[in-house]
């Protein structure tokens, strides 16, 4: 087992990702808080995935990818993909965004996350 299995969060993880990419439709971005110390981040939600806190380098690339309106964002579709970044002296796993869909993607391959999509009644919410 490996140890992100350990461990659940409610935001999708370089390791949910399963070393591919997943095309993944958003529903809407908006403001929480995350963390112990509540820190306000914008969040990417998903019909088809768990969320993704948007950090300064996906937020650029969403801009040229689906543009600098968020308001039509929703049903827009794009990839998400592991990779490593450097970060204070170190490399980590990270997600990045990115607009080409992945060559092998197949239909239903978002399906890995559909059951967090059943359980917060996202498919038919966010769609509407």
């Amino acid at each position: 087992m490996h140890i992100s299995e350990m461990s659940r969060s409610r935001y999708i993880r370089t390791s949910d990702l399963q070393g591919r990419d997943v095309v993944a439709t958003i529903a809407g971005v908006e403001r929480e808080q995350v963390g112990v110390e509540r820190e306000e981040v914008w969040v990417l939600h998903f019909v088809d995935c768990k969320p993704l806190i948007i950090n300064e380098t996906n937020l650029a690339t969403l801009g040229e990818v689906v543009g600098d309106e968020t308001d039509h964002w929703k049903g827009r579709r794009v990839s998400l993909y592991p990779t490593t970044t450097s970060y204070k002296g170190r490399t980590v796993p990270c997600i990045r965004v990115r607009d080409r869909q992945p060559a092998d993607e197949s239909p239903g391959q978002g399906a890995m996350y559909a059951e967090h999509a059943r359980k917060n009644g996202a498919v038919d919410e966010y769609l509407r």
